[in-house]
């Protein structure tokens, strides 16, 4: 048994897979380092380090195979936070390499890419959630505000529409579970990651 451990990245978890093809892991299981416990004593644990030009490997082979929205829906099982989405994803990568010619995902007699579905189903209905109803306050420096505390991690997948739709004044959203936002400038939209003793909520 193998155990990749990565930086809890999405472009981390690209890379373990490529690396686990690398590398002919058998048996192997990839997990955040955030989240590891050392159960199996057994096991070969290795350090993956998150590279861009193996990621954009894995991603160059699910677009040819699955298309863009098959890419979208292995971030979306990714940003569900849940504890099993690597597998998940690890699994749909792998099915997608034994029928190249075929969408997998929408082999929905296989139970990972039914659950699969099941996921981005609620990731896409918490991303319509809070693009309907996110509600911004005004500070005293014309900056408009919405604190937030989404199922999924769903910042990302909101980020443009916010910004598409209220490009002429200065918001900020911040996600309370998750301790980080996204600050428009009337330029840029970009994430901010504050440290605990600047947040005051």
């Amino acid at each position: 048994m193998n155990i990749l451990l990565y930086d809890g990245s999405f472009e981390g978890l690209l890379t373990a897979i490529f690396e686990i093809f690398e590398y002919k892991f058998k048996d192997a299981e990839i997990i955040s380092s955030s989240n590891y416990q050392q159960e199996n004593f057994f096991a070969e644990v290795h350090e993956v380090i998150a590279q861009n030009d193996k990621a954009d490997r894995v991603l160059q082979k699910l677009e040819k195979n699955l298309g863009k929205e098959g890419i979208k829906n292995l971030l979306w099982v990714y940003l569900s936070e849940r504890k099993d989405r690597e597998r998940l994803i690890l699994s749909a990568v792998k099915h997608s390499l034994k029928h190249p010619n075929e969408n997998v995902l929408q082999d929905f007699g296989n139970p990972d890419i039914l659950e699969i579905s099941k996921i981005c189903k609620s990731v896409g209905r918490e991303k319509h959630r809070m693009t309907a109803f996110v509600r911004f306050e005004k500070l005293k420096d014309d900056v408009y505000f919405s604190k937030v505390e989404p199922d999924f991690n769903v910042l990302p997948l909101v980020l443009n529409h916010f910004k598409n739709r209220y490009q002429d004044q200065k918001w900020m959203i911040f996600d309370l579970k998750r301790n980080y936002g996204i600050f428009y400038d009337l330029v840029n939209a970009d994430f901010f990651y504050p440290e605990e003793d600047q947040i005051l909520m």
